[in-house]
């Protein structure tokens, strides 16, 4: 047990002690004040009353009322107050007793005196007493009582605060075991110190960062343990150590000398005498420092290696474009001169598959400028009806070699003048439409334009491209815009492409403020959409005209 225990049963007692004291004491003693102050004005009220009867006896006869005696005592006896038993007494000026009650109270007794007048002088007093010993009787019933209550009162004083301290003991002493543990077996190292940096305690992962005990701790302040070449933190540290919190990085140095950057928390708290004190956690972040320098190497390398392979993407498109494009202009004009059907079927091939292919050098150009960020959209007024039923009018030859319904409409409130880049949205059309047609083999495929948001300067359409084709597994819905991805690899083997396409129209969409999705039942079909942010140039138009399929 504390001293501060002690301290406060010592203090349970007296309290306890002086409280049922004054119960007992102040009671019965009131009691008995306030029951004879009371007493003593009733005597002095009826004293007043039977004097002033019996002064009236004696002005009615003033030479012969003291030799009627019977008369007075009779007149006594009638004037009895309340039931309670009064002795009245009428004696001359000398002392002798001229007439009295028939009452006799025991002693102790209250009396009153008031003096009889005839003419102003003083002829006989009248004395009227009343027994005490009802009241000392009933105080004394009082007392006892007061007494048992105060003897109640000073168990409850004693045992139920002393119940209190008891609990309210136990219970501080399991927080501060509690805390006890938190501060030894914490992992962070823990140093506890004064506002002028002495240190008071340590904890023994403090004692392992440091290579310190902890008595060896207590021997050094907490300059001590800081890095001497990181004076600013230092400093700021110390200020906080007086005024507030603290929370940083900062440089600390060992036992041994060797330095290593921790990660600071700083917090002020009372003990129970009053004294402020401050508590330091400090986390080596030595690892992660690394790690985290690891990472930005790591994401500087991984940037140019990227930013290496767009530029050899982009320089090889390059170099295979130009003999390309050779071999193409080569073989329409040789499409152009007098060939037998067998040689000219030969030079149809040829240019296809150079067509082909000049179309796969394109997508991995751009894809390799976007990913270098060297591409960007061109501004210019465009006719967004001309601009889609040229395009759709391109589609519609594959379309009608496949027996497909190719349809196009454009909602009455879409704004047809427009300012964008008219050849990445044709592309992007290109691509959707294109892909709905290689993999609808039956049925239709359909474009439908509208109207998203709008507002004094532009709007936002969306494009939906429907079609009744193969549709896409649920699994795989996440991964068609992925660049290099198809549905499976018998994709490729049997309707080509590079997987491409779907990834450079989201970037291309995403470039122009907007967004692509995709929603498709297998087996039943797909539905493309993207919407796109484009500038408001007049007003609104038709659906476009295409070409019959």
């Amino acid at each position: 047990m504390n001293r501060i225990d002690l301290s406060i049963r010592h203090i349970s007692l007296v309290t306890a002690a002086a409280v049922s004291l004054l119960i007992a004491l102040l009671v019965p003693v009131a009691y008995f004040a306030i029951s004879y102050q009371y007493l003593r004005g009733t005597i002095d009220a009826q004293n007043e009353l039977n004097a002033s009867a019996v002064t009236d006896i004696v002005k009615k006869n003033p030479t012969m009322w003291r030799f009627e005696d019977l008369r007075l005592s009779e007149m006594l006896d009638r004037r009895l107050d309340h039931g309670m038993d009064e002795e009245r007494v009428i004696t001359d000026t000398r002392g002798e007793v001229i007439a009295r009650n028939a009452i006799t109270v025991p002693q102790p007794r209250l009396s009153g005196v008031h003096d009889i007048y005839d003419a102003g002088t003083v002829v006989a007093r009248l004395t009227t007493s009343r027994s005490l010993v009802s009241l000392w009787c009933a105080t004394a019933f009082l007392a006892a009582g007061s007494t048992l209550f105060a003897l109640v009162v000073f168990y409850l004083l004693r045992t139920y605060p002393l119940q209190a301290l008891r609990k309210a003991s136990l219970a501080l002493a399991e927080s501060e075991e509690r805390h006890r543990l938190l501060f030894e077996q914490s992992r962070d190292a823990l140093v506890v110190t004064m506002p002028d940096g002495a240190v008071i305690s340590a904890n023994p992962a403090a004692c392992d960062l440091f290579g310190m005990t902890r008595e060896e701790f207590l021997t050094v302040g907490r300059d001590a343990i800081m890095d001497p070449g990181d004076g600013p933190n230092r400093e700021a540290l110390a200020v906080k150590a007086h005024t507030g919190q603290f929370n940083g990085e900062l440089n600390f140095t060992r036992r041994d000398g060797s330095r290593f950057p921790g990660d600071v928390s700083l917090s002020r708290f009372s003990d129970s005498a009053g004294v402020v004190r401050t508590i330091m956690r400090i986390r080596d972040v030595t690892e992660r420092k690394q790690t985290e320098e690891f990472l930005r190497q790591a994401k500087k390398a991984a940037e140019a290696a990227s930013l290496a392979k767009g530029q050899f993407l982009a320089n090889m498109s390059h170099e295979i474009r130009t003999p390309m494009n050779g071999i193409i202009g080569v073989t329409g004009m040789l499409l152009d001169t007098k060939l037998d059907p067998e040689q000219r079927e030969y030079a149809e091939v040829v240019r296809e598959s150079g067509l082909c292919l000049l179309t796969m050098v394109n997508d991995v150009l751009d894809l390799s400028k976007i990913e270098a960020r060297k591409i960007e959209l061109k501004t210019e007024e465009f006719d967004l009806r001309a601009t889609v039923a040229g395009t759709m009018d391109l589609l519609a030859v594959e379309a009608r070699a496949k027996g497909l319904k190719l349809d196009a409409e454009i909602a009455p409130d879409v704004p047809l003048s427009l300012k964008g880049d008219p050849g990445r949205l044709r592309q992007i059309i290109t691509n959707l439409v294109g892909n709905a047609i290689k993999f609808t083999h039956h049925g239709s495929v359909s474009l439908h334009i509208s109207k998203d948001t709008e507002d004094r300067h532009s709007v936002t359409l969306r494009f939906l491209v429907r079609d009744s084709g193969i549709g896409i597994p649920a699994d795989k819905l996440n991964l068609i815009f992925e660049p290099f991805t198809q549905v499976d690899s018998s994709t490729t083997r049997r309707y080509g492409g590079t997987g491409l396409g779907l990834a450079l129209s989201r970037q291309f969409a995403e470039m122009m403020g907007g967004t692509m999705g995709v929603e498709s039942v297998e087996g039943q079909g797909s539905t493309f959409w993207f919407t796109a942010v484009l500038e408001k140039r007049g007003a609104q138009g038709e659906e476009p005209h295409l070409a019959p399929p």
